[in-house]
């Protein structure tokens, strides 16, 4: 069995991906320990593990088992790691996870379970490649308290396979304060489709008291230019007035010169 595509491997209690792999460290395929890797990297091809020579291939069929390709251990791995997953529109994320979690009440193995900060399984995920799960696989996961979501390598799509039991006494806890809570948004709902009116009213009366003080800053500000203008328009008056007030005065004394020359004139004829 060739490990070519293998992307995942142990170091110690750690996990790693082949881009990280070196010479230095010891990788093994299990978490146990027991099936040593050897990392290859070449000039020309891409890093890869292989068995150790010693080890027969009976080893790794027993460990992937007659169904677990290559790439399904591999998506496995990567939602374990990832503790991320999007099903349904809904975005899980996981507190802790855990690979090939063995379900004591159906007596089945899980793929990858999600737990929430309480350490309760939030959900399972089977990694579906080559074999599909049957309907007796799902009358066993709808015994669970917790949902089942498949995840289809090739299409890359999550859906729902079980629903979990729905009877427990968490569930229908559950399912009664998600009615109260229905009922109270529905309450209050009617309250406010019943104030809508004012509230349309109020807004409505908000925005004439604006339209009507932007009107009444525009009216303002154009009686003013008028104002300036009138008054630029007074003081021109006023200082023609004073300019022609100051002809005449002008005018009257060259008049009143003029006479007394003509009278001094006449007084030096007589004389």
């Amino acid at each position: 069995m060739r490990l070519n595509n293998l992307q995942y491997a142990y170091v110690g209690n750690d996990i790693r991906h082949i881009y990280s792999g070196n010479k230095i460290d010891n990788y093994h395929l299990d978490k146990d320990l027991i099936i040593p890797l050897v990392f290859c990297q070449g000039s020309k091809i891409k890093s890869y593990w292989r068995k150790e020579a010693n080890i027969d291939d009976s080893v790794l069929r027993d460990f992937f088992g007659s169904s677990e390709s290559i790439e399904h251990y591999n998506k496995k791995i990567e939602i374990h790691l990832k503790k991320e997953l999007i099903a349904d529109d809904c975005k899980f994320i996981a507190n802790t996870s855990k690979v090939e979690y063995r379900l004591k009440s159906i007596n089945k193995i899980i793929d990858v379970v999600f737990f929430d900060t309480n350490d309760k399984p939030l959900i399972g995920i089977e990694v579906f490649h080559t074999n599909k799960k049957t309907e007796s696989d799902i009358i066993e996961f709808n015994k669970l308290n917790f949902p089942i979501y498949e995840y289809n390598i090739d299409t890359r799509e999550c859906l729902a396979i079980s629903a979990g039991d729905t009877d427990s006494k968490e569930i229908r806890g559950m399912q009664s304060a998600f009615s109260r809570f229905e009922q109270y948004i529905s309450t209050n709902a009617r309250r406010v489709e019943s104030s809508r009116d004012p509230i349309q009213k109020l807004k409505q009366g908000v925005r004439n008291c604006s339209n009507r003080r932007k009107k009444l800053h525009k009216e303002y500000f154009e009686e003013k230019d008028k104002h300036e203008n009138l008054k630029d328009r007074d003081e021109k008056l006023k200082d023609k007035d004073k300019r022609q007030c100051t002809y005449i005065q002008e005018l009257r004394d060259c008049i009143r010169e003029y006479n007394d020359c003509i009278r001094e004139i006449n007084r030096r004829r007589h004389n």
